[in-house]
């Protein structure tokens, strides 16, 4: 095993939370710490004959703005899709939101965008995408944890699955927790696995 790059907690990220193989050959992922501003960068290595080198595409400005992406995935056209989360304004309390970014390059150039927002629902008062999923149609599948931090006992635990615009799994705390979501190549088929030792099919 050989490391090809060590973080320095820097402006170049730190805890690296996420990691793709690009289609063009180079490594993309997320950390959920350092960059300029100290929450989180997204990064591209690139090979080199002496090594590897680091270059930060985007770095998370914080609090509002965003912060601790938690989840990258590619799709067939190159773009990239980046699951953080963000400060929202509630006047009746605390609230964090889940968000996912999708990044492309234009010109040589990177552009970043907001695709989707998740908000939590009802008593909840935080929501955070786990896990990202795409196949060659182009079809994204997104699940979001939801939860409510004060209950330290018994803490309400919820995941909800987003396939294809769809309400696919409705939201239930019988996932056990985080799953695993993959979808198929080239099929209209999405598997995933949750604590409760099951494994689902959705068509």
């Amino acid at each position: 095993m050989n490391t090809i790059y060590t973080f320095t907690g820097g402006n170049d990220g730190s805890q690296p939370t996420g990691l793709v193989i690009g289609r063009d050959g180079n490594l993309y992922g997320t950390t959920g710490g350092g960059g300029a501003f100290a929450d989180g960068t997204i990064f591209q290595l690139v090979p080199a004959d002496n090594g590897w080198t680091e270059n930060v595409l985007y770095a998370f400005q914080g609090y509002y703005a965003g912060y601790g992406p938690t989840a990258m995935v590619q799709d067939s056209l190159g773009n990239l899709y980046i699951a953080y989360q963000a400060n929202v304004y509630n006047p009746l309390g605390p609230e964090i939101d889940a968000f996912i970014m999708k990044a492309w390059q234009s010109n040589g150039n990177w552009i970043f965008t907001n695709a989707q927002q998740y908000s939590p629902e009802d008593w909840e008062s935080y929501a955070q995408v786990i896990e990202l999923a795409t196949d060659d149609a182009g079809n994204l599948a997104v699940e979001v944890y939801a939860a409510c931090p004060p209950c330290v006992f018994n803490q309400f635990i919820y995941n909800r699955l987003y396939w294809k615009g769809r309400f696919d799994l409705a939201e239930s705390e019988t996932f056990g927790g985080p799953m695993a979501i993959r979808q198929s190549n080239g099929l209209e088929h999405l598997f995933a696995a949750g604590w409760c030792s099951t494994i689902w099919e959705v068509e």
